[in-house]
C-alpha cells in the first residue's frame, strides 16, 4: 500500500504533467523574482559540497567542449569579471600581472611564431615612439652615447 507521501508526490507529478506550460511559466517568474537568493544559494552549495562542486565542474567542462556559443559567452563574462576584479582588488591585480608575465615568458621561449610576431610589434612600436615621443628619443640617444 503506497504511503501518504508517495501519493502526494504522484498527485503533484500528475498535476505538473497536466499543466506543464503554466507550471514552467510560474517557475520562470519565481526564479526571476528571486534570482539573487537562488544564485547565492547555488554558490554556497558549490562552495560547501565537494561532490556537488565536482559534478558541476564536470558538467561545465562538458558544455564548454560541446557548445561554442556557450564557450564564447563564458569567455566574454570571464573577461568582464577579471577586469572588474583587477579594478577592485589590488592583490588580485598583482597576481594576475605576475601570472601573465610568466605565461608571456614561457610562450616567448616555446613558440617561434609568437616570438617573431612579438619582435616585429616591438620594432614597430619603437619606431613609432621614436618619431612621436621626444623624451623617448632623448633617452635612446643618451643610451647610445653611453655605450
Amino acid at each position: 500500500m503506497p504511503s501518504k507521501d508517495r501519493k502526494q508526490r504522484l498527485k503533484k507529478k500528475k498535476q505538473y504533467e497536466a499543466n506543464t506550460v503554466t507550471c514552467k511559466k510560474r517557475a520562470n517568474i519565481a526564479y526571476r523574482q528571486n534570482t539573487d537568493t537562488v544564485i547565492k544559494r547555488a554558490k554556497s552549495r558549490r562552495a560547501s559540497d565537494a561532490t556537488h562542486r565536482n559534478k558541476d565542474l564536470a558538467a561545465h567542462r562538458l558544455k564548454l567542449s560541446q557548445n561554442d556559443s556557450y564557450k564564447e559567452k563564458n569567455r566574454a563574462s570571464s573577461r568582464i569579471n577579471t577586469k572588474r576584479r583587477v579594478r577592485e582588488n589590488e592583490d588580485y591585480a598583482n597576481k594576475n600581472r605576475e601570472r601573465a608575465l610568466v605565461n608571456i615568458r614561457r610562450r616567448l621561449q616555446e613558440d617561434d611564431a609568437y616570438r617573431k610576431k612579438n619582435r616585429k610589434a616591438a620594432t614597430i612600436n619603437s619606431k613609432r615612439r621614436l618619431s612621436s615621443n621626444e623624451t623617448y628619443r632623448q633617452k635612446k640617444i643618451e643610451a647610445i652615447r653611453q655605450t
